[in-house]
């Protein structure tokens, strides 16, 4: 992958995983997701 695509994935999963959002009361993104990737049908 080119380095800017490695870059952005990197970006996106610390956004959606790690970074604190104040509209979900300190909590990332991804705590609010039911069914990441469509793992349960």
């Amino acid at each position: 992958q080119p380095r800017t695509v490695r870059s952005s994935d990197r970006l996106l999963h610390t956004y959606n995983h790690h970074r604190c959002h104040t509209a979900l009361g300190g909590h990332p993104p991804i705590s609010r997701v039911n069914n990441p990737a469509g793992q349960y049908n």
